[in-house]
């Protein structure tokens, strides 16, 4: 009942530390806006108030919103943002 006991607690400072802005290792952030969201399919949302609503869309910065299938998001509108080491998507040669 010991172990138990100890593991429950464990558990229990992992949640709170994640819940206080303690991150997951290598996974960290910090806002005062609402939590992300990514409710399609295969999606992903990170940042505060970041949407991913298309399926298999990735918002990725705050208040980010990924809302057409397949799409990358990067910053809000009218604050976007451009990677230099990113490449237009090319389509594979045809056969």
């Amino acid at each position: 009942m010991f172990a138990t006991n100890a593991d429950v607690s464990t558990l229990k400072t992992f949640a709170n530390d994640i819940n206080n802005g303690g991150g997951i290792k290598y996974f960290h952030t910090k806002s005062t806006l609402i939590d992300s969201s990514a409710t399609g399919t295969d999606s992903v949302a990170i940042g505060g108030a970041a949407v991913a609503s298309a399926n298999n869309a990735v918002a990725l910065g705050s208040n980010s919103v990924a809302d057409r299938a397949n799409a990358v998001s990067v910053g809000s509108a009218g604050k976007e943002r451009r990677s230099p080491t990113l490449q237009r998507a090319r389509s594979p040669p045809t056969r």
